[in-house]
């Protein structure tokens, strides 16, 4: 009886140890199709999608400010304040991103929201070169645009810029629309531009920023890009 004991009890252990085994493979499975999903979307590929945890969110101008991360990505994005948008992008929630219309759109159960920006532009840069540095752009290492900029709000953080930023496309971002606000920091080397007008614009293939505005003699970074439309910001008293 008692071998009979411990041959059960050897065949549940082998059991449970068996069972263990499968339970890891199934999770290692499971993480390397997740850092697969990753990778894919970072390169852009077409029907790509991957979940990301939502780190933040901050409410401006109408627009949601997220800070997204999942595996070693982080990237910061901009979507509409409306009532879907608001569900998807809960903070401490997940989200899925994708690719299906070239940058977007994330979606959180049963809501679908619409990407209308990226921020951090650095982070853009490196992924769509494929892999920083710079590299995979060709040509020269800075671009220069002359756009026509206005200032059609403002808050605490930012400048609000619009124009029409077609360099933008360096980034691999075609938001298919020429209407561009551009996030400019309330700083010393930026205050030159609130009164707008014709100016340059920079685009680096390496070094920060990415994308910068001419402001006398500095540079003054675009934070980030936000696509509108010809009814934002209107008589607004910045």
């Amino acid at each position: 009886m008692r071998l009979m004991a411990r041959g059960r009890c050897s065949i549940l252990d082998a059991m449970s140890r068996v069972g263990t085994l499968a339970c890891l493979l199934v999770l290692t499975l499971s993480s390397a199709c997740e850092t697969g999903s990753h990778s894919r979307w970072e390169r852009g590929l077409p029907g790509s999608s991957a979940n990301f945890e939502v780190d933040s969110v901050v409410p401006r101008a109408g627009f949601l400010d997220v800070v997204v991360s999942g595996g070693s990505i982080r990237r910061r994005i901009f979507s509409r304040a409306s009532e879907d948008c608001i569900a998807v992008f809960a903070e401490g929630g997940t989200v899925r991103i994708g690719r299906t219309d070239g940058f977007g759109p994330a979606e959180r159960d049963d809501r679908t929201c619409r990407l209308d920006g990226i921020g951090d532009l650095e982070d853009w840069r490196g992924s769509r070169s494929g892999g920083g540095g710079g590299r995979g752009f060709g040509g020269s290492p800075i671009r220069r645009s002359s756009v026509r900029i206005e200032i059609v709000h403002e808050d605490a953080d930012f400048l609000y810029a619009r124009g029409g930023f077609s360099i933008a496309s360096l980034l691999r971002w075609s938001p298919g629309t020429d209407q561009i606000v551009a996030l400019l920091p309330r700083t010393r080397e930026c205050a030159p531009l609130e009164r707008g007008g014709l100016v340059s614009v920079l685009f680096r293939q390496a070094g920060s920023p990415a994308l910068g505005v001419v402001a006398g003699d500095a540079l003054c970074p675009i934070s980030a890009l936000i696509a509108v439309s010809r009814g934002d910001f209107s008589g607004d008293d910045h």
